[in-house]
């Protein structure tokens, strides 16, 4: 007989499909978690401890509204559009497309 394939899942028990975000953690055993790109936002505020805000931005003479989010750890404040970035950038975070 053979075994049922398992099928893998993120930190959040959800299944690893489509865009998938590898982020180092030294407390796993394997080194990273694993987080779906729909749980992103979760994993930022309950695992990395980012806080969504909303931040004024200036261009081209014209202040306005952005969504961001803040990073207590790094001391930095991020646009959302830059998230993915700053993973990068700060955690040594990747995508993998499964």
């Amino acid at each position: 007989m053979l075994a049922a394939k398992q099928i893998e899942q993120d930190i959040f028990g959800d299944p690893l499909e489509g865009v998938v975000w590898c982020i180092p953690n030294p407390n796993q055993y394997d080194g990273k978690d694993k987080v779906s790109e729909r749980n992103l936002e979760m994993y930022l505020d309950q695992v990395l401890g980012a806080k969504q805000k909303i931040v004024l931005t200036y261009e081209k003479g014209i202040f306005w509204e952005a969504e961001a989010w803040e990073f207590p750890e790094w001391g930095y404040t991020v646009e959302a559009d830059h998230v993915e970035d700053f993973l990068e950038w700060a955690y040594g975070a990747t995508k993998e497309y499964l």
